[in-house]
């Protein structure tokens, strides 16, 4: 098929199918993200904001679990002295941005993620004393979204070692699920234990891989032979 075509085979393959099924290697596929970029960049340079913002699709196979990665790349924070423990935060005017801002795909009609839900993480931290605590990913400060104090992995904080994390999203974890805009989470935001305004200077919190979850199956379950995230194929 040449390329001219290929508007006129989209439509007609969208408006006759029931279900489309894509991946990375259809051309189809190609062709969409070619236009969300188009339209990324004409978002981009619109200074009326006449341009419709684009909008993230995602896909998976059918039965598999869904993840969609909020931030994979490796992120270090360094401890600063503070008496609330703020280690950093991901967000509009912030240097760090989120990698994906629409999650609404896993998102069901009461505004919650389709269960069994989770978030995933692996975390690297230099001083035991001082791990992760809190994740709070909102729209607004303490609201909006979740939030969730961060347990010690099994076996406890380990120093200098890369150590996964998976935390099961519970009724209690949301703040207003239904008000909360799943299509624009924009803002991360990450605090260390123990904080003290005396803080000494050195110690720091690496993160990286963190994934929201939808799974076929319970994380907790025994039996289940668990894959993380940035290990299943998309």
């Amino acid at each position: 098929i040449r390329l001219p075509e290929w508007p006129s085979v989209e439509l007609a393959a969208c408006a006759a199918a029931s279900t489309l099924l894509l991946n990375r290697y259809s051309p189809l596929s190609a062709l969409l993200e070619r236009r969300a970029s188009r339209r990324a960049v004409a978002f981009a340079e619109s200074a009326d904001g006449s341009a419709a913002a684009p909008r993230s699709l995602w896909w998976m196979r059918v039965g598999s679990d869904r993840c969609v990665p909020l931030f994979t790349r490796t992120c270090r924070f360094d401890l600063q002295p503070n008496r609330f423990g703020i280690l950093g935060q991901f967000g509009p005017e912030r240097k760090l941005q989120l990698q994906t801002y629409n999650v609404s795909s896993l998102i069901g009609w009461d505004g919650r993620v389709t269960p069994n839900a989770s978030i995933e993480l692996e975390v690297y931290v230099s001083n035991e004393s001082h791990a992760l605590a809190t994740f709070e990913y909102t729209k607004d400060n303490n609201k909006l979204g979740l939030t969730f104090v961060v347990p010690p992995p099994a076996g406890g904080w380990r120093a200098h070692t890369w150590q996964p994390l998976v935390l099961p999203i519970r009724d209690r974890h949301y703040s207003f699920p239904r008000l909360t805009p799943w299509d624009n989470m924009d803002r991360l935001e990450l605090y260390y234990a123990h904080p003290h305004q005396q803080q000494q200077r050195g110690d720091y919190v690496r993160i990286r891989n963190v994934y929201l979850r939808s799974s076929t199956q319970a994380p907790s379950s025994e039996t289940a032979r668990y894959t993380p995230c940035c290990d299943l194929a998309p």
